[in-house]
């Protein structure tokens, strides 16, 4: 348990642990695994229009954006992004068809915090086609994560 003081209350709370894991094959051929004792790998906005959540680790990038604005435990359709250093992939179509990708969300769990709110999010992607970019195209495979977050947190 970590305690800091907190203007102008003394606060504690529990040290979060946070998971991400896929593979990739295609244009890049890559196994993902992150674990994070502090969460430090990704970030949440949750706005008006539609909740991104971005799992980053060095150049890998995964942008997860939820098509509509409530989420909660079920699954859900989005836009996903991949970026590998320079590289960038998609389903959104720019390319061609759009390739309809899910999110199965296990937990979903808001808790307001005094100062951000935080979201404790655990769930599995699912694009069952490629992600396209100009040069090329990549496959996601098994995308598990499990994040504790803060809202509008840009790590």
């Amino acid at each position: 348990m970590v305690c800091l003081p907190l203007f102008p209350l003394l606060g504690c709370y529990e040290e979060e642990s946070c998971s991400a894991r896929f593979g990739v094959t295609g244009s890049v051929i890559l196994q993902h695994v992150w674990p994070s004792a502090n969460c430090m790998f990704n970030s949440f906005e949750l706005s008006d229009a539609n909740p991104q959540l971005t799992l980053e680790l060095d150049e890998d990038q995964l942008l997860i954006s939820f098509r509509q604005s409530d989420i909660g435990v079920g699954t859900h359709l989005v836009d996903v992004t991949y970026r590998h250093e320079l590289e960038v992939w998609t389903n959104s179509g720019t390319l061609g068809a759009e390739i309809p990708c899910t999110v199965r969300l296990d937990e979903a769990e808001l808790e307001n915090w005094v100062v951000n709110d935080h979201w404790r999010l655990s769930g599995i992607l699912e694009c069952p086609g490629q992600l396209e970019s100009s040069n090329g195209s990549v496959q996601l495979h098994d995308v598990h994560f499990s994040v504790f977050i803060g809202q509008f947190d840009h790590l």
